[in-house]
Parts: structure tokens; sequence; C-alpha cells
């Protein structure tokens, strides 16, 4: 199992999250720009993985996809995870916690995140992960809007060894309020505008990417 994919989530600026809406070519496009300044990964995103699915299929054909990891959600059943598998991706994210993803997560050896919003949802995913010989480094926090900051203190003072990625709303914004806890990675969310990514806006890409950096403190 690659865990230097949940590795980079740690300091990751943020996680771009896009829909399976663009071409191959910008998205390998957008994939060559990321890895250029300096982040590690995307996520596509299977909504819904009928059309994610050939969208990948043509990515990994292309030479850009050897430059960062990708992960594939929101997956919601085994069948979805077992899809996902067989596109060879990275990582695999869904927003609740499911036991069948694990277990083909398990299955084929690849790292799964999934979302949680309470203190039983994080015991949980302890409890399922330790059954089958994991340990938990981070966790999606979904949604983010629904948890707030003071929830999420709260979980990272009991659970001290897990790191939590938010996703809902943080705005670019916001970002120095997030970045600077410790317990927290890579907000994910589509914070590159797919209109941008569909006209190839390079410059306009590179731009926000480097603005995301200098407000995260990265």
């Amino acid at each position: 199992m690659n865990h230097d994919v949940l590795e980079s989530l740690k300091t990751a600026p943020i996680q771009c999250n896009v829909h399976p809406v663009l071409s191959v070519a910008a998205l390998a496009g957008f994939a060559e720009i990321l890895h250029e300044e300096g982040y590690p990964l995307f996520e596509v995103l299977g909504r819904p993985l009928d059309d994610a699915e050939p969208l990948i299929r043509a990515f990994n054909e292309t030479p850009q996809r050897k430059l960062l990891y990708l992960a594939v959600g929101t997956l919601k059943t085994k069948a979805d995870a077992e899809r996902a598998v067989a596109l060879n991706v990275d990582l695999l994210v869904s927003a609740t916690f499911s036991r069948r993803i694990l277990d083909v997560a398990v299955e084929a050896d690849v790292p799964y995140m999934p979302g949680v919003s309470t203190l039983q949802d994080i015991q949980n995913v302890h409890d399922a992960f330790e059954d089958v010989g994991r340990t938990v480094k981070v966790l999606k926090l979904c949604p983010v809007d629904f948890v707030g900051m003071p929830l999420v203190k709260i979980m990272a003072a009991i659970y001290p060894d897990v790191m939590f990625g938010p996703t809902g709303t943080v705005e670019l914004e916001e970002l120095p309020a997030w970045r600077q806890l410790p317990f927290i990675s890579a907000p994910m969310q589509s914070y590159v505008p797919e209109e941008m990514l569909a006209a190839g806006d390079w410059d306009a890409v590179r731009e926000l990417l480097r603005k995301a950096r200098q407000l995260a403190g990265l």
C-alpha cells in the first residue's frame, strides 16, 4: 500500500477536486500544472462514476498520470470501489465510512479515506481499521460546514494521531485559519473553476494555485 498519498495530504496547500466533465486533454494539462506548482494529488469525483471511468482510463494513458497521485470519490458502494480499483487509482474516498469499501481497499492494497462528522464516526473507523490491521492517518471532514472548527479541535484532542481534511466549504481566504492548525491537512473541494480548466487558461490556474500556497503558509 502506498502510504505516501496520505502523507502528501498533510503538506499540500489544498486538494483540488474535478467533476468528470473535462476532456482528457484538459485533465492532463491540469495535472501537469499541479505537478509543476508542487501539488502532489487531485481527485476526480465519480458523480457519476459512469462518466469518470472513461475519463480516468484515457488519463491513465497520458504521460501526466505518472506525475501525481489520483484519488477517486465520492464512492458509495462496493461496486463503486471495485470499479475505482480497476482504474489503478491511488486513493479511495467516500463521504462517510463504509466497511464494504474498506474491504475492497484492503483486498486491493489501496489507501482509503472515509468522511467523518462526529466522534462516533471516528471511533467506528478506528475500530474497523484496527480489525484489518490498518492505522488511521487522515480522515475527511464531511461536511466541515456542519462540523465546525470548535468540534474539530475536540476531535483532534481526543484523536491526536489523526489529521483531518475539511471538505464542503473552505474558501481560499479561510486557509490561513485552517492550515495554522497542526491537525488539519489539505482542504478538499473544487477550487479551480472548470471553465478555467476547459479553456486551458493555465496562467490563471497557476495564479490561483500560488495564491492558495501563500494563504496556506506553505
